[in-house]
């Protein structure tokens, strides 16, 4: 089993040869607001005072070891490659830890410092700046679709998504099928494409007029977040955090 981390597409021991000695990658720890007043010897706790707990970013160390036999200036190289790659963006990114299996940092390299041992040997001590809780490892299928690339299916233009709606979504999919222009506007194509397959037909209609009788039902709001939410679940989608 492979032990380091990944970074950007690359490893740290398939692709820079670097050992990993130690990590400590802190667990959460909440936030504790308090307050004593003046001359009081009891303490009030305000923590949860307007609801949830909060957290601050957790700090991960990793120790690497590097070597190289052909000394210190081959080295150094090794090491500056190393480096370049931990810093090569400043804000937070996708951090893969082999110790964990389903689970990934949001993180960003705040640290970077290495100690020589007779010329052929680099000990690198790393630090990243994560967010208070990990990820879960959502393939890209699969994660959900954020409001703003949810495509409200207003193909009408009223304001709403109704049977009028699915509708134009099935005469343009009977006139596709004839080999026919599908009768709708570029723009209300992209709409049509509800289920995102590439392809205008029954299915996408037959997701539309689900939605507006759930809507009528009061499941969902007849608006870009219940749509959001509703095509999510309809299509599986997984929310990328815990």
């Amino acid at each position: 089993m492979l032990n380091g981390i990944t970074w950007h597409g690359l490893h740290s021991l398939i692709d820079f040869d670097a050992t990993m000695i130690s990590r400590d990658t802190n667990p959460p720890q909440k936030d504790r607001i308090t307050d004593r007043p003046p001359y009081s010897s009891v303490t009030y706790d305000f923590t949860e005072l307007f609801g949830e707990p909060s957290y601050p970013e957790r700090t991960l160390i990793y120790q690497f070891t590097i070597s190289d036999e052909r000394g210190i200036y081959y080295l150094k190289k090794r090491v500056n490659r190393f480096r370049k790659w931990l810093y090569s963006t400043s804000g937070k990114s996708a951090l893969y830890d082999d110790r964990e299996d389903d689970y990934h940092f949001n993180a960003v390299c705040t640290g970077f410092s290495e100690k020589y041992t007779a010329g052929v040997i680099a000990e690198i001590t790393v630090t990243f700046q994560a967010d208070p809780f990990m990820l879960p490892n959502v393939p890209q299928e699969q994660r959900a679709i954020p409001v703003s690339d949810c495509r409200f299916p207003d193909l009408d233009g009223d304001g709403r998504v109704t049977a009028r709606d699915a509708g134009l979504v099935q005469t343009a999919a009977a006139n596709i099928g004839a080999g026919m222009p599908s009768g709708l506007t570029e723009e209300q194509e992209l709409l049509a494409d509800v289920n995102r397959d590439g392809i205008i037909n029954a299915k996408d209609s037959g997701i539309i007029l689900e939605f507006a009788s759930l809507c009528g039902a009061g499941r969902y709001s007849n608006d870009a977040d219940g749509w959001t939410e509703f095509i999510n679940f309809k299509l599986n989608r997984l929310p990328e955090v815990i």
